[in-house]
């Protein structure tokens, strides 16, 4: 896995995820859910890489940009990375 960065250009909200009845606490927001979100990086001219990545967040989607918890390899399209990100939101699920 490559080292956690944040070093996107794109950042697509995809769900928010109740965390299993425990509340996290992280340096400014009181954590109750994952945020699943896909993330586009420009490598080269016109051309992006996508990433899945998991963050703790508020209920209403308010997360720290530094407090990353996952995130995956990177993808050459988009479709194939809202496709991971979707097993990825069925994993977080089935943790619940």
């Amino acid at each position: 896995m490559n080292t956690l960065t944040n070093s996107y250009v794109d950042f697509f909200q995809k769900s928010i995820i109740p965390l299993p009845s425990v509340k996290v606490k992280n340096n400014s927001t009181s954590c109750s859910h994952w945020l699943i979100a896909i993330e586009g990086n420009l490598e080269k001219k016109r051309k992006y890489s996508w990433r899945v990545a998991v963050y703790p967040s508020s209920e209403t989607g308010n997360f720290e940009w530094n407090e990353l918890v996952y995130q995956s390899e990177r993808f050459d399209s988009f479709n194939s990375a809202c496709a991971h990100a979707r097993k990825t939101e069925a994993l977080y699920k089935k943790v619940n």
